[in-house]
């Protein structure tokens, strides 16, 4: 019994990634195609172009979502204090403390 939960554990945690068949993609090329014309100095983009970008767009999905996650830095967090226009970071990023303001707060 403790087999099966552990196998059906290990797939709930698993990064799946939908296969793709030559010559398509798995992006809506509509919506990329319309993100590219909201761009002013763009009037006109191929159907290859567009491909293309959708195809990039698709193999950085893929490496953010295979990528170690990064840790907070104490530098990070003090970016957040420093700058107003990272105010609303506060919440998400913590300020460093040392353990004996920890222990007090």
């Amino acid at each position: 019994m403790s087999e099966i939960t552990e196998t059906q554990e290990s797939r709930s945690t698993q990064k799946t990634v939908p296969e793709r068949v030559p010559g398509t993609t798995i992006l809506p090329l509509a919506r990329i195609k319309r993100v590219i014309k909201e761009d002013k100095d763009v009037s006109l983009i191929n159907a290859e172009a567009t491909f293309c970008i959708a195809n990039y767009l698709w193999n950085i999905l893929l490496q953010k979502l295979f990528q170690k996650p990064r840790k907070i830095k104490e530098r990070q967090s003090g970016t957040v204090k420093e700058i107003e226009q990272f105010e609303f970071l506060e919440d998400v990023i913590p300020t460093t403390m040392t353990l004996k303001a920890a222990i007090e707060k």
